[in-house]
C-alpha cells in the first residue's frame, strides 16, 4: 500500500495560541459561579395582614405567616455557560488574533458582570417584595425561593 500526502499542510487554529487564557478564563468563570453560589442567599420572614386576593387563602381568615430563604438559581449557572461555550465557539472560527483577544475580553468581563446583574436583582427582589407576595409564593427565575407558610396562631 502505499501512502498518500496531503498537497498542502493545513495550520492548527489560531485559537490554539490562546489556550492559557481560554484555561484561565475558564478557572475564573469557575470562580465566579462558585462565589454565586455562596453568596446569593438570604433569608426574610414575617407575618402578612389578612389574605388578599392573591395570597394562600386561610380559612379562618387569619394571617399568614412566612419563612423565606433565597439561593442561588441555576438559570445563572446556564447563563454563565452559554456566554462561555457559545464565546469559546466563536473564537474558534476566528483567525485573527485581536478578534481572539476581544472576544475572550468580553467573556471575561460578562462572568462578574452576570453575576453582579444576578445577585443585586434577587437580593432587590427578595428584600421589596412584599410579604403577600412571598406568602403566595410569587418568585422571579434568578433566584430560588423556599417558602413555607403557616397560619398565624
Amino acid at each position: 500500500m502505499s501512502m498518500t500526502t496531503p498537497d498542502r499542510i493545513t495550520s492548527a487554529p489560531l485559537a490554539g495560541e490562546f489556550l492559557p487564557e481560554i484555561h484561565a478564563l475558564a478557572r475564573r468563570a469557575l470562580l465566579w459561579a462558585v462565589l454565586y453560589g455562596v453568596f446569593a442567599r438570604a433569608s426574610r420572614g414575617g407575618c402578612t395582614a389578612l389574605p388578599d386576593d392573591r395570597s394562600v387563602a386561610v380559612a379562618s381568615g387569619d394571617p399568614l405567616c412566612f419563612s423565606a430563604a433565597m439561593g442561588p438559581a441555576p438559570l445563572v449557572w446556564l447563563v454563565m455557560a452559554l456566554v462561555f461555550v457559545i464565546g469559546i465557539g466563536r473564537v474558534l472560527t476566528f483567525d485573527d488574533p485581536r478578534r481572539i483577544a476581544r472576544v475572550l475580553s468580553g467573556i471575561a468581563w460578562a462572568m462578574p458582570i452576570i453575576v453582579a446583574v444576578a445577585f443585586a436583582a434577587g437580593c432587590v427582589w427578595f428584600f421589596t417584595a412584599s410579604h403577600a407576595d412571598l406568602a403566595a409564593g410569587i418568585v422571579v427565575p434568578w433566584v430560588t425561593v423556599d417558602i413555607d407558610v403557616d397560619p398565624a396562631g
